[in-house]
């Protein structure tokens, strides 16, 4: 037994002390064998799933796959009931629930005050209400050690281990990271095609979307619009009151081009003062109504002038164009081409209107 061999009992004949005595002793022997291989298990089982987590981590660049992941991975490696995920809406704002394994609800207040004191404490806590035990560990951003959101689990009627707390703060720990990843490399594939100035879409991405949109034409789609605009007179916004203020127009318009769309709607800055939105869906009529609503809107912004004198009010003008569905011979060119053109006749006809391509 001092070997580790616990299947070999000792002797137990007869009905005296000695005899008593190797009954039990074999019953503990059995019961430490029994222990040793739950312990087995428990390590493959804590093993497989750190394995699992550390090569889906490095896979996974969605937020909502990965805390899904994170949380079946925690739950599995302390032989929890339950377990939930829930990060900041903002930098001190409440946490909301974004994924989540087994019956949450059930274990819902002992999840709240472990989260309540883990946040608190700022390091893996657990707690109990009415029987059931639960850990929770801030997911914190390694930069500026700033708490992202909460990483807990619950059971009931059994308290976790030191070896299952060590093992959760890891996971938890490893999620956080993972979390500042998917965030940074969010943030590059973003600005890859944004524009820093107006937060639009860039060129380049304009181009990409209007190439994939008259594609989907070709192929049968539904057909689509492209709405072109210019703001009048920019230069002249420029030349008389600087720069910084024509970067506030731009900025303003973008405003009201973006919360103008819809979801599906891609509004993009072509240059310069120049702007576009392409329309998914869209008939040549519902493009031109689509304008007229956004040229009301950016007629009706009074800007504040930088100097804090006054305000300044400027107007665009707007071409539109069309792509009806089932177009063999759509041209992404051609399309461009004719909303520039009607743009240049609502500029050569008085600005501050939209004018439909021919």
């Amino acid at each position: 037994m001092a070997q580790g061999d616990f299947g070999v009992e000792v002797p137990t004949e007869g009905s005296d002390e000695f005899a008593s005595l190797g009954i039990q002793f074999n019953e503990m022997a059995r019961q430490l064998e029994r222990r040793l291989e739950e312990l087995q298990l428990e390590r493959k089982r804590l093993g497989a799933a750190i394995q699992r987590s550390g090569q889906a981590f490095g896979k996974t660049l969605e937020r909502g796959a990965l805390l899904e992941l994170a949380v079946q991975t925690a739950v599995d490696g302390v032989g929890a009931h339950a377990g939930r995920a829930a990060l900041r809406t903002e930098a001190h704002g409440r946490l909301e629930e974004v994924a989540g394994e087994g019956d949450v609800n059930r274990y819902r207040d002992a999840i709240a005050a472990a989260e309540a004191a883990a946040l608190e404490a700022e390091t893996t806590v657990e707690t109990e209400v009415a029987g059931d035990f639960a850990l929770s560990h801030p997911l914190r951003a390694q930069d500026s050690g700033r708490i992202l959101g909460m990483l807990s689990v619950v059971r009931a009627g059994e308290r976790f281990t030191p070896g299952e707390r060590e093992v959760f703060g890891f996971l938890a720990g490893q999620t956080g990271v993972s979390i500042e990843n998917v965030d940074l490399h969010d943030t590059v594939k973003r600005q890859a095609v944004t524009d820093e100035l107006t937060g639009l879409f860039n060129h380049r991405r304009f181009q990409e979307v209007i190439a994939n949109e008259v594609q989907r034409t070709k192929r049968g789609g539904p057909g689509m619009a492209l709405i072109m605009l210019d703001i009048d007179n920019f230069k002249r916004v420029n030349d008389t009151y600087g720069h910084m203020q024509g970067d506030l127009v731009l900025r303003e318009v973008a405003r009201v081009l973006r919360e103008s769309s819809r979801e599906i709607d891609e509004p993009a800055r072509y240059g310069g003062e120049e702007m576009a939105v392409a329309l998914p869906g869209t008939d040549l009529d519902g493009a031109f109504l689509f304008a007229e609503r956004v040229r009301r809107s950016i007629e009706s912004l009074q800007m504040p002038l930088i100097d804090g004198e006054g305000s300044l009010r400027v107007t665009a003008s707007f071409g539109a164009a069309s792509l009806p569905p089932h177009q063999d011979k759509a041209d992404k060119d051609d399309l461009v081409a004719a909303a520039d053109a009607a743009l240049y006749r609502a500029k050569r006809s008085g600005k501050n209107r939209t004018v439909r391509a021919e």
